[in-house]
């Protein structure tokens, strides 16, 4: 888990509990199901209104990526890399584009589809680039 995650969720649940009992509550009645239907209830409802159906399908697969290990098999990569560097020598750049279903790195994969789409090397990169600053 991000430490980003962790420090929202503290600042979160903290900034309630702060609230609750500058109130005068007791930190004991957020423990029941009441208080719990409230708050996840309540931001479970604010969340399906501001976002589409579309949207929302996705918020499982963006669960995992929050909350799961963040694991990248660096050898296959490079192992990936230098295969398929070997056959666009060989074979030329389109011969990529069978290969392409077989990548399991979505970035990688991207990466390798814009190469052969012939797209100006600077653009490609400029692509990539933000696409991992936006992933950082």
């Amino acid at each position: 888990m991000d430490i980003a995650t962790f420090i929202g969720l503290v600042v979160g649940l903290g900034g309630l509990a702060g609230g609750f009992l500058l109130e005068g509550a007791h930190l004991s009645s957020l423990w029941g199901y009441t208080a719990f239907i409230i708050v996840f209830g309540g931001t479970i409802g604010a969340t399906v209104v501001s976002y589409t159906m579309e949207e929302l399908r996705k918020v499982p697969f963006f669960v995992k990526v929050v909350f799961g290990e963040k694991k990248i098999d660096y050898f296959s990569v490079m192992e990936t890399l230098v295969e398929t560097a070997d056959k666009a020598r060989r074979e030329g750049l389109l011969s990529l584009e069978s290969q392409l279903g077989e990548i399991d790195n979505e970035f990688l994969s991207r990466g390798l589809q814009l190469v052969i789409d012939g797209t100006d090397p600077e653009l490609t990169r400029s692509m990539l680039e933000m696409e991992i600053e936006a992933h950082e």
